[in-house]
């Protein structure tokens, strides 16, 4: 069996349901990145939140289209740029949560951050068990 599946189609709860699978190089790359990101969810610091920025940089930015099937790399490529563009806004509403001096503007920021995280965490889980 190859370490890639061909894209799938099914039927689904009355929807088409396209499977996306990647190498289990790339899958456990957004698995780890995914625990990162629930981590952080769980406790927004500075700290960690610079150990995930790092990770995605270091691992998850620098992955490549190498195995993964020709007809997925495009919507794999679309997946990674809105990861990429998640990553750089929740880098911006770490600063401002951070700099934010009022209790009112720091909880604002916070849920910003929650909800960045777990549009990326989202994107991981797709990434990650091939359900588009």
């Amino acid at each position: 069996m190859p370490f890639y599946q061909y894209i799938q189609i099914s039927l689904h709860a009355g929807k088409i349901m396209t499977t996306l699978m990647l190498p289990n190089s790339h899958r456990q790359c957004y698995q780890e990145f995914k625990q990162a990101l629930e981590e952080l969810q769980v406790t927004v610091s500075s700290d960690r939140s610079e150990g995930v920025q790092r990770f995605f940089q270091e691992r998850v930015a620098s992955l490549t289209a190498d195995g993964i099937d020709p007809s997925l790399v495009s919507r794999w490529q679309s997946v990674q740029t809105e990861m990429h563009k998640q990553m750089r806004l929740l880098t911006v509403d770490l600063t401002f949560f951070q700099a934010s001096r009022q209790l009112s503007t720091r909880e604002q920021r916070q849920k910003q951050i929650v909800s960045r995280l777990q549009t990326l965490i989202g994107y991981c889980e797709v990434l990650v068990t091939g359900e588009t």
